[in-house]
């Protein structure tokens, strides 16, 4: 799950907003 988050923020920092949000809701589902 924390793994998740972090891809995602780290997909937003490299300017990739589609592929962060597809990580944050996988991390949601994952709970």
């Amino acid at each position: 799950m924390q793994a998740w988050v972090t891809l995602g923020r780290a997909q937003l920092n490299y300017g990739e907003p589609d592929n962060a949000i597809e990580s944050f809701d996988r991390a949601l589902a994952l709970k």
